[in-house]
C-alpha cells in the first residue's frame, strides 16, 4: 500500500487506475486478480488458513503456521523505535497514538528515512506520504530521507586515513568500535 500506488485512507481503499493509464498501462493490463483487490495492514494474518502442506514440509514448519502481513524494513524500524514504551509513560505495551505523533524516527541503513506519524493526513512538498496505516493502524505515515547516506559513511570510514589502522587494531568489527562504545 505504501509507495505503491494504492489509495489507503481511513475512507478509500483501492488502487489508482488513472496512474496506472499515465503511464501507459491499458485497464486490462493490470487486473486485480494479478495484483490484488485487497491490501491489508501490517501485522494482520495473512488470508488461507497459514503455510500449506508443502511450503511447511520444504521449510520444516507445522502446516498452518500462520502468516502475518510484512511490511517495508524501514517501516518496521519505526515501529520498533517509535512504539517502544518509554519509562514513565503511559500505554505499558507501547506509545500511545498522541506520543507517537510527538515522535520523529530516524532510521539508518543504505539510506537514512526520517519517519513521523499523525492522526490527520499532512502533505509536506518533498515528502512522501502521507500513507494511511503504513506503519501504525489508523495513523498516517510522512517519510523523508537521504538515498546512500548509509554508503556515504561507508566510504568516509573506510578512506579515512585512521580507518585502515583502526580496522587492523580492532577484532569486534569496525562499527560496533565506532558506534556501540
Amino acid at each position: 500500500m505504501c509507495k505503491w500506488n494504492f489509495e489507503a485512507s481511513a475512507d478509500v481503499s483501492r488502487w489508482d487506475r488513472s496512474f496506472f493509464t499515465s503511464v501507459g498501462f491499458a485497464e486490462s493490463d493490470l487486473p486485480e486478480s494479478s495484483i490484488g483487490a485487497e491490501v491489508l495492514a501490517p501485522g494482520l494474518p495473512m488470508p488461507g488458513g497459514g503455510v500449506g502442506t508443502e511450503a511447511a514440509k520444504a521449510m520444516g514448519l507445522n502446516e498452518g503456521t500462520p502468516i502475518g502481513i510484512g511490511m517495508i524494513d524501514a517501516h518496521a524500524g519505526g515501529l520498533g523505535c517509535l512504539g517502544a514504551a518509554v519509562l514513565g509513560e503511559e500505554g505499558a505495551g507501547g506509545a500511545t497514538a498522541a506520543t507517537l505523533e510527538g515522535r520523529l524516527g530516524l532510521i539508518a541503513g543504505t539510506s537514512t528515512c526520517h519517519m513521523a506519524s499523525s492522526a490527520t493526513p499532512c502533505f509536506v512538498p518533498g515528502v512522501w506520504g502521507p500513507y494511511y496505516s503504513a506503519m501504525f493502524p489508523q495513523l498516517y505515515l510522512n517519510e523523508g530521507g537521504q538515498s546512500a547516506a548509509g554508503a556515504f559513511l561507508d566510504f568516509v570510514i573506510r578512506s579515512h586515513p585512521a580507518g585502515a589502522q583502526l580496522a587492523a587494531r580492532v577484532r569486534i568489527g569496525l562499527y560496533t568500535i565506532l558506534f556501540c562504545l
